[in-house]
């Protein structure tokens, strides 16, 4: 799962300043077959992993809405 969000709180004639980041949240599971055996003979386990990451992010956008426009 991956979630972003940015607001603008920062608006002058030239630049708009942005604040936000993203969250990302993974999973992996394993269940061997039964009987599985390890290379040193150990039986092997289930196993489960979990990642998580959060990171901020700040964006400037230079122009406006007016900039190209016909």
């Amino acid at each position: 799962m991956q979630i972003g969000l940015h607001i603008y709180p920062l608006r002058t004639r030239f630049v708009t300043v942005g604040l936000g980041g993203e969250l990302a949240i993974a999973r992996s599971r394993l269940t061997p077959p039964a009987g599985a055996l390890a290379s040193d003979g150990t039986p092997l386990l289930p196993t489960e992993e979990r990642i998580t990451s959060l990171s901020p992010q700040l964006s400037l956008n230079f122009g406006n809405a007016r900039d190209g426009a016909t």
